[in-house]
């Protein structure tokens, strides 16, 4: 399975992706705050935290960006 991770910048966020599913943890306290499946079905090969904002970008297989809210989970 392939995984890839991100930390938000201040550090306090992880999310990690296992194919089409990005899960989201505090960092610190190891505690899971949501699932994030992308409905397309491709895995995920990339993930980064956009700087000063509460926005994650996964990229995935089929050439399609994602962007989530981490506060809202959407």
């Amino acid at each position: 399975v392939d995984r890839h991770a991100a930390f938000s910048d201040d550090g306090s966020l992880l999310a990690v992706s296992a194919r089409a599913t990005v899960s989201l943890w505090k960092a610190l306290l190891g505690q899971l705050v949501c699932t994030l499946t992308y409905g397309g079905g491709a895995r995920v090969r990339a993930l980064a935290f956009v700087p000063h904002t509460s926005q994650l970008i996964a990229a995935c297989d089929d050439d399609v960006a994602i962007v989530w809210d981490v506060l809202t989970c959407r």
